[in-house]
């Protein structure tokens, strides 16, 4: 009968990530070195083999950056990324950048009108457009620089603020 064995390390009981599946005589043959085996197939995420037995474990908190924090789900047994503040911010300015340059672009369609108009009210209709759009333009610049108030994003986490195991 072929049965599931996950590999760990002897040393720190860690489990590898690789399992082998087939009959227990040919167990030894597939053990890789420095490793032990344990029946069944283990998170290598959130299991460790202590004194012959899987437990639970905790593994180390992945470094925050500027754009990213991790909450411990205990549920999962596992990290969970979860976008800073900043990163909120970075893609807010992204796609503000994003309707300037497509408002930016709008613009060439009145520039030639107002290049070739044959007449005051051709000219006129064409500056009227322009200055639209230089407004909203104007506008999305402005937003720019400003700070957003607090994204209220219901799983932000700040650096430093993590969700205790």
């Amino acid at each position: 009968m072929e049965k599931t064995w996950s590999f760990y390390r002897v040393d720190d009981g860690s489990f590898v990530g690789a399992t082998f599946t087939g009959r227990e005589e040919d167990l030894p043959l597939n053990i890789p070195a420095g490793c032990g085996a344990i029946e069944g197939a283990h998170d290598a995420l959130s299991k460790r083999v202590v004194d012959g037995a899987v437990q639970d474990w905790i593994p180390p908190k992945p470094p925050d950056t500027d754009h990213l924090t991790h909450v411990w789900l205990p549920a999962a047994m596992h990290w969970l990324p979860v976008p800073t503040q900043a990163a909120f911010d970075a893609h807010r300015q992204a796609n503000v950048k994003a309707e300037i340059v497509a408002m930016e672009a709008q613009q060439a369609r009145p520039l030639r009108e107002f290049a070739i108009a044959r007449d005051s009210a051709a000219m006129a209709a064409a500056m009227t457009k322009l200055a639209e759009l230089d407004a909203q333009i104007a506008a999305k610049r402005a937003e720019l620089e400003a700070r957003p108030a607090a994204m209220g994003h219901p799983s932000y986490t700040a650096p430093g603020q993590e969700v205790a195991p």
